[in-house]
């Protein structure tokens, strides 16, 4: 009996279990929306100026925002300025800090109409860490509803300006992009700063919920990230793939001076390996050669997205729902380590991880045994499983 009653109550909550994750689900988009708006805090108000800040308080490093109205600053990217001095409490993730502003001497400052977006990009050489700043834009400018094309975005770091993926997304969202200062006095409407984008959805804790950062799984999907994904998609145009049936093998290699770690040994013997027990193309893709464009286009055509653990599987967010991906783990990096597994999750893929043995400190390999698990993983995917 007392067997019989410990499997009912199992079942019991695993069914409030199931609920709960249903429920976090369904409200989770609507509820974090309704947080952030509700949170806003006017911290100024006085000669027609006015600052607001709003903070996600239930997630982690507390991301925020603050919206100046009616402000100045000497050069697009220096100091704003109020017409007094005055100083002012702000919010960080640290606490509240006092912050003081000077008044603007200008006596026609030049007016700028569209809204000011400041960023402090993280890390533009690697596309994950891109994408908190990326997931971050969207956030805002769909929280208050801002056509992308009324924004000036003010790049506000010192990261070097290439043409690389992060300079081509910054040029899709708005026909206007500043990276450098100049010597101007500006008035503006408005101004959102946003905080230093080395966090977001795809990394951070969330109080009461699934999603707790990438050491943990959180098994569940995310219409908040599948939103932002369909709204790059629209941005770049990429149209809805009849055929994603493709195989994306993401590789590895050495670039812009730097030493990889992961690499596959033999990778193209492997490959080779796998294509001759299958009718579907395998495509070897090294990401950091493509354009932002080009490596949407490809993603979105894959059905099963392959690879070692590293910043290029971010690009399987862009695969249609019940994809695939099948991710490598090894050396520096175990199975420990959620960060795809979790985006899977949020997009609806499948996911699958291999650990691999490592041939020297940069190098993964496969044993035959890891090979022949690999194919049948893939065949069975490939047939519906």
């Amino acid at each position: 009996m007392k067997s019989t009653q410990f499997l009912q109550n199992k079942r019991q909550e695993r069914k409030i279990q199931t609920q709960e994750l249903l429920d976090f689900e369904r409200l989770f988009k609507k509820n974090t929306y309704e947080n952030f708006l509700e949170s806003a805090k006017i911290i100024y108000n006085g000669n027609n100026q006015k600052v607001t800040q709003y903070i996600l308080y239930n997630w982690e490093y507390n991301p925020h925002i603050t919206i100046y109205e009616n402000i100045c600053s000497n050069g697009i990217k220096g100091d704003l300025q109020f017409l007094d001095d005055i100083e002012i409490d702000f919010f960080t993730e640290k606490g509240y800090i006092k912050k003081k502003f000077k008044k603007n001497n200008a006596i026609i400052p030049k007016k700028q109409e569209k809204i000011i977006y400041r960023i402090n990009r993280f890390d533009t050489n690697n596309p994950y860490e891109s994408f908190h700043s990326y997931f971050n834009l969207y956030f805002v400018i769909s929280a208050f509803n801002i056509n992308r094309q009324k924004l000036k975005i003010v790049i506000m770091d010192k990261l070097n300006k290439s043409n690389n993926f992060d300079t081509e997304f910054w040029s899709n969202i708005s026909n206007d992009v500043v990276y450098n200062n100049d010597t101007e006095n500006y008035k503006y409407n408005m101004v959102i700063a946003s905080q230093t984008s080395g966090s977001s959805i795809i990394c951070t804790k969330i109080k009461n919920s699934p999603i707790q950062g990438r050491g943990v799984s959180c098994n569940c999907k995310c219409e908040l990230y599948i939103d932002f994904i369909f709204w790059i998609k629209n941005i770049f145009q990429i149209p809805v793939s009849n055929n994603n049936k493709i195989i994306i093998w993401c590789s590895r290699n050495d670039f812009n001076n730097r030493k990889i770690f992961r690499k596959i040994k033999d990778e193209d013997k492997i490959i080779q390996k796998i294509q001759e027990k299958i009718d579907v193309e395998i495509k070897k893709v090294e990401f950091n050669k493509l354009s932002f464009k080009e490596s949407i286009e490809i993603s979105s055509k894959s059905y099963i997205f392959i690879g070692a653990h590293g910043a290029g599987l971010i690009w399987s967010s862009f695969m249609t729902k019940e994809s695939n991906l099948i991710e490598f783990f090894g050396n520096d990096r175990l199975s420990n380590n959620m960060h795809y597994r979790n985006i899977a999750s949020f997009c609806s893929h499948k996911y699958n991880y291999f650990n691999l043995k490592g041939y020297d400190e940069h190098t993964l390999q496969f044993s035959n045994d890891d090979l022949n698990k690999l194919i049948n993983l893939i065949i069975e995917k490939l047939d519906g499983s």
